[in-house]
Parts: structure tokens; C-alpha cells; sequence
């Protein structure tokens, strides 16, 4: 009987799989969040132990995201509980996650843990019903209705030799215990993939730091999780933007593209779930001081500062036209990896690279407004993105910029302006300091509005006006 369930599956996808995504909201009703709940950044550098170190981070962050998450040792829970029959806020003053946690949520952030069960400590929770017993007393400890509300989400990092009947066995219990330590502390699944539709298989991954599970997995447990979680590694952008890979038919088997199944998988089969993106990014170009292994190409795709910038926020641009709930930017400062090569990090020794403020320029601009339309979109040329304020529909901004990377091609786009609102003014994104982004000249005509669009997205900030219903240019009043 399952098997026939599944094989309905299958058919079902395959025949959305058909369905273009670039237009995107057509196949999925749900009201798209607002920008500033989209943005979050994945943040592994926490200075555990140190408490002025975590201050200093929310500073830095405060103007980017809300939302953040990072690895959770459960081995220094271990410590912290030096067996399993007494709870983990037992020893609160060794307990060096609270103190981090407590710094990021009394200043408004919310914290999702990224829990890091390695081999050995399977084999721990496999014993006596401690799985059960550890996900309750997690819940209870660092949960969002605990004593401390500390932890808003969680997910589970299993060993990637976990067959699957064990990782359900283990999930399950964990959950179950979650659920009755905190209900309210949302549950992640492991990273997923929904099989090609052409080939009926997974995606191709050249390595699996984790363990990256069916989509269908989930299907028949549907009350154990809350979030469908995705995640994109280095390789799977290859050095170039998202809009190439995620629009690109001939990318059917990568890893972006089947993004597309599986927001079609959870808009079928599990409705009320919320799609994470949990981790995605580019390496930057190394400095010269820094030098490969042994002298060699370390192989990994890297990218300018500028094309770091530009990629991320036309990620989280396009991201929130395919209805992500939440997605999370891969961040270590890139002077304080262990690994020399891991250059992914929007800021450099806590200096700011492009990307930085290009991404709060982005929440300061749209941090208020949700995903409407694609206005127009030209394949292999111009994208043009309406939002709209979540309080107030008489405010717009349209994003416009070029998919393709090529930093000498302008595109001249022109978009209508009937229905009432004008243009108010344009700016470029910016790549150095917030305080005065390059306004643009732009065309204005009775209804439309002429911007010139680069690899670098521009804003268009409207109003509602009642000068055309009186017969009078919207964009000149005068």
C-alpha cells in the first residue's frame, strides 16, 4: 500500500515538475515573508566562552538579521549533565550556551541550534531511551517557553553513514522528547533532496558532510517536524549565481534545481510546513598572504567581494519569490577560520566586506516589505521584482537587476507605472558605508519608468498617488 502511495507521489511531482518556477508564486499561495524575517545569517564563530566576544557580534549584526544559528556540541551538554538522569540546567553556572544564547536573545535575536551528533554519540542515545530523554530536557532548558527561551528551532547533524532506518528511529525519539519538553521549539528536518524527476534520482553531491535524506522520509511522520530544511554547499553554485542554476533547464540534476521539486513536494504533501534554507553562500577571492596546501589550487569556486555581494542579495531576492520562509547566509570571519581556504564571511577580522552592506542595505530597504510580482523577466537578461510594505499597501519598491555575470552588459528596462502609484526615487545597492547610497537618474514618463539594470541590483521606490485619476502624470506632478 505504500509503495502504490509513493508511486502517486512520484507521478504527482513529475507533473508539476512541467509547471516554469521563474514565475514565481503562481503554484503557491502562501503570503511570502516579510524581507527582515527572510534574512538570517549561519554563524559558527560564537566564542563559546567568551561573553564580550558575543556582545560584540550582536552589535555587528544588529542591522543585518533577526535571526541566527549555530552548532550546538552535545558533548558540552554532556558535561554540563555528567550523566543522563540529571537535567542540563542542572550545573547553570558551567553552562557556557546559555550565557551565549542569553546574550542573542536579550537582544532580540532568535537562535536555532544546529545539534552535532557525531558516530560515538549515536551510540549514547541509543541506549536506555536517552534519545527521548535528551530531546526533552533540551526543550525544557534551552526552549523558547523555558526558563531561559533561549533556542527558537533545532535541527539534528547525524553522521553520514546513518542508515535510514536508524536516523528514524533516533529522530522520532528525539522529536517526541522535544515535543513534550517545548512544544512550541520548532523541529527541522536533515537536509533534504526530492529525487529528479527525469532520472528518479537524487541529486548528485561529490561530498556529504551531512546526511542529506528523501524528502519522502518524512512523509509518514508529518507531526515530528515543523521545517523542511535545505542546504547548499560551495559546490553547488560552482563559483556562479543562484538565477543561472535555479533557471537553467540544463541544471536539472544540481542541487539548486531541485529546490524547485521540493517546494513543490511540501506544496502538496505538507502544506503547513515552512522551507528553510539553512545555509548557503561563495568564497571569496584569498588573500595574496595566504597560499593553497602545499602550494596548490585548493579547487574550491571562488568569486570577488563584489560578486560575493551581488550573488547574496539576488539570492535572497529570488529566494523570496520561490515563498523560503527563512534563509540562512554561511558566515565565519575569514581571519578566524581554521581552515585558511573557508573565505565565505561577510566580514573580514569584523571589518566589513561588500557583502555586508550590501545585505543591510537590503534589510533597511526591504526589511518591512514582502515578495508581490515579477513585474518582467527576460531570460538571460533582466529581472524585475515588486514588493509591497506588510503594513501599508500604499508603498512599493521594485528590484531590478541582470541575472547574468558580466559586469560590462547594461540592460535599458522599462516598466509601466499605471495604477496609480510614482515613482519617488532610485538608488543603486551599495558596497561600502550605509550612509548615502548613489542615487540614480532615472526616465520618467506619463506611465512608465526607464532604469538602467546591471549585475547590481536597483531600487524603485513608489507611492500611491491620486493625480492619475485626475487626469495629471503621476511622475510629473508639475
Amino acid at each position: 500500500m505504500n509503495k502504490i502511495i509513493l508511486i502517486i507521489q512520484s507521478l504527482i511531482i513529475t507533473v508539476l515538475a512541467i509547471t516554469p518556477i521563474c514565475s514565481g508564486l503562481e503554484f503557491n499561495t502562501r503570503k511570502p515573508p516579510l524581507m527582515k524575517d527572510l534574512i538570517c545569517l549561519r554563524y559558527n564563530d560564537i566564542g563559546i566562552s567568551d561573553e564580550a566576544k558575543a556582545k560584540a557580534a550582536v552589535k555587528l549584526f544588529k542591522p543585518l538579521c533577526s535571526h541566527i544559528r549555530t552548532k550546538h556540541s552535545f558533548p558540552n551538554d554532556l558535561y554540563v549533565s555528567s550523566n543522563l538522569s540529571k537535567p542540563l540546567s542542572s550545573k547553570e553556572g558551567n553552562n557556557t550556551w546559555l550565557k551565549y544564547y542569553r546574550v542573542w536573545h536579550e537582544n532580540g535575536f532568535k537562535t536555532g541550534a544546529e545539534l552535532d551528533l557525531s558516530s560515538n554519540t549515536v551510540d549514547i542515545l541509543l541506549n536506555n531511551g536517552a534519545a527521548f530523554w535528551y530531546g526533552e530536557e533540551f526543550a525544557r532548558t534551552y526552549g523558547p517557553s523555558g526558563k531561559h527561551k533561549s533556542v527558537d528551532s533545532i535541527d539534528f547533524v547525524f553522521s553520514n553513514t546513518l542508515r535510514n532506518s536508524l536516523y528514524l528511529e533516533l529522530f522520532s525519539n528525539l522529536s517526541k522528547g522535544i515535543r513534550k519538553g517545548d512544544p512550541k521549539l520548532k523541529i527541522l528536518t536533515n537536509p533534504v533532496h526530492c529525487f529528479d524527476t527525469n532520472t528518479k534520482k537524487a541529486p548528485k553531491h561529490p561530498v556529504s558532510a551531512d546526511d542529506y535524506k528523501s524528502i519522502n522520509l518524512y512523509w509518514k511522520i508529518p507531526d515530528l517536524y515543523d521545517i523542511i530544511n535545505v542546504k547548499f554547499e560551495y559546490y553547488d553554485f560552482h563559483g556562479k549565481p543562484l538565477e543561472d542554476k535555479i533557471f537553467n533547464p540544463k541544471e536539472i540534476n544540481s542541487r539548486v534545481a531541485n529546490l524547485k521539486q521540493i517546494i513543490r513536494w511540501r506544496d502538496e504533501f505538507a502544506k503547513d510546513k515552512e522551507i528553510w534554507v539553512t545555509k548557503f553562500g561563495w568564497h571569496t577571492e584569498r588573500k595574496k598572504d595566504i597560499k593553497a596546501d602545499k602550494g596548490k589550487d585548493d579547487g574550491i569556486p571562488r568569486v570577488s567581494q563584489e560578486q560575493q555581494a551581488q550573488f547574496l542579495v539576488r539570492t535572497l531576492l529570488v529566494f523570496s519569490s520561490l515563498g523560503i520562509d527563512r534563509a540562512y547566509i554561511h558566515h565565519n570571519d575569514d581571519s578566524t577560520v581554521i581552515n585558511k581556504w573557508d573565505t565565505c564571511g561577510i566580514t573580514d577580522g569584523s571589518s566589513p566586506k561588500a557583502s555586508y552592506y550590501a545585505i543591510a542595505h537590503l534589510c533597511k530597504t526591504l526589511g518591512n516589505y514582502r515578495f508581490k510580482r515579477i513585474l518582467k523577466a527576460k531570460e538571460n537578461s533582466y529581472m524585475a521584482y515588486e514588493y509591497i510594505h506588510g503594513e501599508d499597501p500604499e508603498k512599493l519598491i521594485w528590484v531590478v537587476w541582470c541575472p547574468l555575470d558580466d559586469y560590462k552588459k547594461k540592460k535599458k528596462v522599462t516598466l509601466s507605472t499605471e495604477g496609480g502609484y510614482r515613482v519617488l526615487r532610485a538608488e543603486k545597492m551599495p558596497m561600502e558605508d550605509l550612509g548615502n547610497p548613489d542615487e540614480l537618474n532615472i526616465k520618467l514618463e506619463k506611465t512608465r519608468v526607464t532604469v538602467s539594470a546591471s549585475t547590481t541590483p536597483v531600487y524603485i521606490f513608489m507611492e500611491k498617488s491620486n493625480l492619475e485619476a485626475e487626469g495629471k502624470d503621476a511622475n510629473n506632478p508639475n
